[in-house]
C-alpha cells in the first residue's frame, strides 16, 4: 500500500515538473482541473509572465516519455483556443 502512494507522488511530481519546465516563472504555477486521460494528464495552468502578472489559464497535456514512467513531457497551449489534444 505504501509503495502505491509513493508511486502516485512520484508521478504527480513528474507531471507537475514537466509543465513547470516550460514556464517563465515555474514557482508561480497554479494548476486547475488536472485529470487523467488515456496515457496522459490534462488540465490548466496559470503562471506569471515577464511583467510579473498572471498570464491567464492555458491547457496542458503531460505524457509519459519513457517506458519506466519516470520521465514526463508536457505541451502547453499557445492560446486559450488550443486544446493540445485534451
Amino acid at each position: 500500500m505504501q509503495s502505491a502512494a509513493i508511486d502516485a507522488r512520484r508521478h504527480t511530481a513528474g507531471r507537475v515538473g514537466s509543465v513547470k519546465r516550460d514556464l517563465l516563472d515555474p514557482f508561480s504555477a497554479e494548476f486547475r482541473d488536472a485529470r487523467p486521460q488515456f496515457l496522459a494528464w490534462c488540465g490548466q495552468v496559470n503562471a506569471k509572465n515577464s511583467f510579473g502578472a498572471y498570464a491567464g489559464r492555458k491547457t496542458f497535456r503531460a505524457t509519459i516519455a519513457d517506458a519506466s514512467g519516470d520521465t514526463w513531457r508536457a505541451v502547453i497551449a499557445e492560446d486559450a483556443s488550443d486544446t493540445v489534444g485534451c
